[in-house]
Parts: C-alpha cells; sequence; structure tokens
C-alpha cells in the first residue's frame, strides 16, 4: 500500500491508531486488510558521463575550430619530450666526465710525498709534498694535512706533539705543480716502518663542494733515538739476592724529553732495593730529559723465587708518557730484555714455622713456635764442614724460651748453630744427602705496635760448606739463605653484663622479678682490643623466648638490630681501634639495649637467664688472622649493678 503524499498528518495518526486496536484484540482475530498493489517501473541510465549542454569545450580534446583531437597526444607528447631532455643530458655527463673533461676529477690530480727510506729516530725528517693538476681548470682553497704517527714532535719545539701538519697552498693552475715541505721529528723503536699519510682538499670554481686527495709515505726507523745496556748475572738460585743495572744514554744530536723507563718483572720477582726511587710503583721512572750524549743508570735489587731450570724476563721500555695516562709509555723508543736463568742451588735450605712455609707467619703473643730447618746437598759431590745457622732478630723474643735440638744457642748474637761439634754429619754431607734440624721459642708478652705494622720478630737461616772447584781443584765456600717473619696476633676481650638501677635507660617492673609480672633491664656489651686494629668485628646473641627486645638503644651510633625469628641480636660493630679500652684517650666500644622479662610459676625460686652466650669475630688488619672472643650467659644476678640487693636475683610469687 502506498502512501498518500497529501494525507494530513492527523489522518494518518486516526489510521494507526485503528491499527493498534486491531493488533491488541482480546479476541485474536485479526479482520482483513486490502492493500494497494505496487507497479514495477523501469528508468533508463546512461552508460557513460553526460556532458551539460551549457559545457565549454575541452581545450585538450578540441581544437579552436571545434575540431576534435586524438585522444591523450598532449600528454604523449610531454612524456616523448621529457625521455629525450633525459638521454640528452646523461650523454653529455657521459662526456664530461668519461672523457676526461671533468675539473673535479681526482684521476687527474697526483700527490706524491718525497723522502728518504730510513731515517734515525729522534732526528728531523723532511718531506716534500708535490701535487700535479693535470685537470683544465685550477684547483681553488687548495690545504695540505701531512698525519703523522703518534709521538711524532715538532722540530721547532721538539717538546711538543706533532700530530699533523697543515698546510694553506691556495691555487694549483690547471697543468701546474705545488711542492710543499714538511719537517718532524718521528720516534719509535729500532727498525720499525711508520706511516705519514698525506691529504690535499681543494675546491673548483662556481661550486661548493671540497674534493681530497691523499698519499701514503713509509719509513724505516734506521736506529732509536737512545740505547739500553743491561746488566745482570746470568743465573741465579732461587731465593738468592740479585742485582740488575740498566744505564740508558742518548744517541740523539737533539734533547729528548721527558724520557720514561718502565721494566716489567717476571713472576716470582720481588723488588727490594730501587735506585733511584721510581715515580710510580716499583716498575716507572721518570729519567726527565736527556742532552745528546748523555745517560742514566737505574739499579734493581730483589730476588727471584722458581724452580730449577725455570727461565725469568725482566722487560725494559724506554720512550715518552702517553698524553692521556702519564703513567704509562705512549711512544717507545727502545725495548729489551734480560733473561735470567734459575739453578738449583748447591747447598739448599728451607725454613718453616708450626709448619707454614709462608714467607709471613702470624702466631699469637708468647705462644711457643716449632722452627724446621731443612736442607739438602743438590751437589754431585760432597760437601765439608756444613753449618746451620738461624739468627732471631728482634726484641720480642723470650730468650729463656729457646729450646735446641742437636745444636745450641749463641745468646751473643741471638743465633741458634748446628755445626760438626754438635751434629758429626755435618764434617762431610755425602753427595745428594739431606735433613732437618729444628728448635722452639716464644715471644714476649706485647702491649702496643708500631702504628701502621704488626708487632714482629724475623728469622734468618743459612746453610753453608765448603766444595773442590771444579776448575782449579781449589776449595771454595758455597751458602744458601732462607728468612721468614713472625707476625703477632690482636687479642679482643667481650664483657657482657645486666643492670637494673644504671645505665642509660630507666627499668620498670618488681625487683625482684615477680611470676607473672614484666621486669626491665638494660644489657651492656663492652669490647676491648690489644695492638693491632680489628676490621669486620660483630657480636652475636640470643634472647629467651620469655625476654622481649624493646627496641631501645645507646649510643644511637652503634648499629644493633634484633631478628625476631630466633631471637637473635647482632651488633655490627665494624672497625676496633688498635688499643682500645687501654686508657680514657682510647676508650672501649661499647653499646647498651633494654629488653623485658617476664618469668612463670615454674621459674619461683630461681635466678633466669636474661641473654645468651655472646660471641665476638673480627679480622686482624695487620695479619689477617682471625681475632675471636666470647661471654657467656647472663642471668638475674646483677653483679655490677650497685643498687643490686642479693637475693633479688631470684624469681618469687
Amino acid at each position: 500500500m502506498s502512501p498518500n503524499p497529501e494525507q494530513r498528518p492527523e489522518q494518518s495518526k486516526s489510521r494507526l491508531d485503528a491499527l493498534q486496536k486491531m493488533l491488541y484484540r482480546r479476541d485474536g482475530k485479526i479482520p482483513h486488510v486490502a492493500h494497494d498493489v505496487l507497479t514495477p517501473h523501469h528508468y533508463e541510465v546512461n552508460q557513460e558521463w553526460q556532458k551539460r549542454p551549457d559545457a565549454p569545450p575541452d581545450p585538450l580534446m578540441y581544437s579552436d575550430d571545434g575540431a576534435k583531437r586524438a585522444r591523450g597526444s598532449f600528454f604523449w607528447g610531454l612524456l616523448l619530450f621529457s625521455f629525450l631532455f633525459f638521454v640528452a643530458a646523461a650523454g653529455f655527463g657521459a662526456y664530461v666526465f668519461l672523457g676526461g673533461n671533468n675539473t673535479v676529477s681526482t684521476d687527474n690530480l697526483n700527490v706524491s710525498i718525497i723522502g728518504p727510506v730510513a731515517v734515525p729516530a729522534g732526528e728531523p725528517l723532511a718531506l716534500t709534498i708535490a701535487t700535479d693538476n693535470k685537470n683544465a681548470a685550477d684547483l681553488q682553497s687548495v690545504k695540505l694535512i701531512v698525519q703523522y704517527p703518534d709521538g711524532t714532535k715538532s722540530v721547532t719545539s721538539p717538546a711538543d706533539d706533532f700530530p699533523r701538519d697543515y698546510q694553506d697552498i691556495g691555487v694549483v693552475k690547471a697543468g701546474g705543480t705545488s711542492r710543499v715541505q714538511s719537517q718532524a721529528i718521528l720516534y719509535g723503536p729500532e727498525n720499525s716502518i711508520q706511516q705519514v699519510q698525506a691529504t690535499v682538499e681543494y675546491q673548483i670554481a662556481g661550486s661548493g663542494a671540497t674534493f681530497y686527495k691523499n698519499a701514503t709515505y713509509s719509513v724505516t726507523l734506521s736506529s732509536a733515538p737512545v740505547a739500553i745496556r743491561v746488566n745482570s748475572t746470568q743465573e741465579t738460585i732461587s731465593g738468592e739476592p740479585i742485582d740488575i743495572t740498566a744505564d740508558i744514554s742518548s744517541n740523539s744530536n737533539a734533547v729528548l724529553k721527558n724520557v720514561m723507563v718502565k721494566v716489567d718483572y717476571p713472576f716470582g720477582f720481588t723488588a727490594g732495593t730501587l735506585t733511584p726511587e721510581p715515580a710510580y710503583g716499583n716498575t716507572t721512572w721518570t729519567l726527565g730529559d736527556l742532552a745528546p750524549g748523555s745517560k742514566r743508570t737505574i739499579k734493581i735489587s730483589g730476588k727471584i723465587d722458581g724452580q730449577d731450570g725455570d727461565q725469568r724476563v725482566f722487560r725494559f721500555s724506554v720512550g715518552t708518557p702517553s698524553d692521556k695516562d702519564q703513567r704509562q709509555i705512549g711512544t717507545t723508543f727502545l725495548a729489551q730484555s734480560q733473561t735470567i736463568a734459575i739453578q738449583k742451588p748447591f747447598i739448599s735450605v728451607a725454613l718453616s714455622l708450626d709448619g707454614d712455609a709462608s714467607a709471613i707467619h702470624a702466631s699469637n703473643p708468647a705462644s711457643p713456635i716449632r722452627a724446621d730447618v731443612a736442607w739438602a746437598n743438590n751437589l754431585t759431590a760432597d760437601v765439608t764442614d756444613a753449618k746451620i745457622e738461624v739468627k732471631l732478630i728482634g726484641d720480642l723474643i723470650d730468650r729463656n724460651s729457646i729450646t735446641v735440638t742437636g745444636g745450641y744457642f749463641r745468646s751473643v748474637d741471638n743465633t741458634v748453630v748446628w755445626d760438626k761439634t754438635t751434629k758429626p754429619e755435618f764434617a762431610d754431607l755425602a753427595a745428594g744427602s739431606n735433613g732437618t734440624v729444628s728448635f722452639s721459642f716464644q715471644t714476649l708478652p706485647v702491649t702496643s705496635s708500631v702504628a701502621g705494622k704488626a708487632p714482629q720478630v724475623g728469622l734468618n737461616a743459612q746453610v753453608s760448606g765448603h766444595r773442590i772447584s771444579e776448575q782449579g781443584n781449589v776449595p771454595e765456600t758455597i751458602t744458601s739463605a732462607d728468612s721468614r717473619v713472625v707476625q703477632l696476633n690482636t687479642s679482643a676481650s667481650l664483657i657482657s653484663r645486666a643492670v637494673y638501677t644504671v645505665g642509660p635507660f630507666t627499668n620498670t617492673g618488681p625487683m625482684p622479678p615477680q611470676a607473672d609480672h614484666d621486669t626491665s633491664y638494660t644489657v651492656i656489651w663492652s669490647l676491648t682490643n690489644g695492638f693491632n686494629p680489628i676490621t669486620g668485628g660483630k657480636v652475636v646473641a640470643t634472647l629467651p623466648t620469655n625476654v622481649t627486645w624493646l627496641g631501645v638503644t645507646s649510643p644511637s651510633s652503634e648499629k644493633i638490630s634484633y631478628n625476631q625469628i630466633g631471637g637473635t641480636v647482632t651488633w655490627d660493630v665494624g672497625d676496633i681501634a688498635a688499643n682500645a679500652g687501654s686508657s680514657d684517650s682510647v676508650p672501649p666500644r661499647e653499646v647498651s639495649f633494654q629488653i623485658s622479662y617476664l618469668p612463670s610459676l615454674s621459674d619461683v625460686g630461681s635466678r633466669q637467664t636474661l641473654v645468651g652466650q655472646a660471641s665476638f669475630d673480627g679480622t686482624d688488619a695487620y695479619t689477617g688472622s682471625d681475632v675471636s672472643a666470647s661471654q657467656g650467659k647472663i642471668n638475674t644476678l646483677l653483679t655490677t649493678d650497685p643498687g643490686f640487693v642479693y637475693g633479688q636475683e631470684k624469681v618469687v610469687r
């Protein structure tokens, strides 16, 4: 049914109301309604866009006289013109670039470096840099940059680094040549090959682009600017003193500035006396300026430890300091090695203390120390009149404690001696024979230490004898030595106590403690120390289950904590000064904390534990040995409280 377009809104509304009443009839019957019949209509639709009758003609499609143009001819013409222009431009460019007429072609520019094939290090190097312009145009704003190797110095100011040389050439005419001189002083190891690079930068007229051309030159340093001569023994015995002398002299005709010497020591070498004193550590010397022909001398004393047949190599390097790190050599003039072979001693001696063969042995003051001296004849021939001597060095030796087996103590110089008078076999030690002699001693009690050093005593052992020389059949004396140092450990003391009437806190609760009532106490821990500082100190104790941590501590600077799981109290002491607690000026380390005790009826009539055993652990800052101390449990018997009355330690009802 088609709606009537002329129907008024009132009529449409009445018809809708009537339709609604029919749909909601109570009897459910819907009356038949007649509908209008819809009639199909056909419409014509054009398949192409139609031009409006009043639209002007398209100038791309029609000529001025109204004739229709061929479709797309204008666009095809424009495309063809663009393509022909591109081909012509490309052809012209190829002709210019490939035909050799390009004014910016680096192929038409030759840069060459002319100089000697070898030069002594430290002597001026003179170079000529030639720039040949074979282009059809002038080169504008031409600059030369000569890049020298690291460590190069200026000819006019030999103390200054000269890493590169900048020169402004200006204009190089078409077909012309420019020749520029550059001078520098090269340094490096003898026979090393040094590389120099020259770069020519230029522009051309009418262009802002910058072009460049490189050239490389190699020169050999025929000699080093310095000479070094190392003198030492070619062989040594493990542990025996050795001396090494290094003479550094100038080969240069100019003053060598800031000369530095660095020595790499081999494994097992221990440096002793060094002359002059090194500038950095014990390996690096600064010799200052070396004038032509001048010389400096370095003397190194020490000892090498190793096995028979080992070889140890000392490496000496001479040069100038690095700009980045003045402690390192930046430019090396010369490097030389010195090899020293280690041989087994003809007759050896080895000293151990309490079974410890370390160079430094830690021991407690006034404790007995056992010393064993092992000896061996490593020759294939006998050694006669053998003697072993051990000299005890230091004021802390308890001379009355020395006991010798098979020898004697020579008190006039504190030396323990074994010879053929006390050991007849020492009259003739057979080839390959060995053995051990022993003695014991102890130190005196110690009250204080030298600042920065633990109290100590020294032991120097030496074995000597005679053999028949392999050359000349003449007797010769052979010796070997060993030494040890005994460093004495400090000791600490821990005092743990509880108080009620005194201390930094006010305590409350019944006294004596009463069952089912809380009583608070103050716990005080005190630490004293001996003659060496202690590091990493810590005190730990545990509270019983009927004791509560109240979280009050003094002083606030001390680090003390409580772990509820396990009931552990920890005092992180840290460092403890030497002699802490020995005087008012150096008081003991002390901390206080408050606890609360709740007794039960089962505790009545007895004293009860307030804090479990306290343990201290730390490390001797000088000897590295562990230091420990402990204090037993604290109970309700407050013997250090001046207000405490005996009998108050027992729990009452």
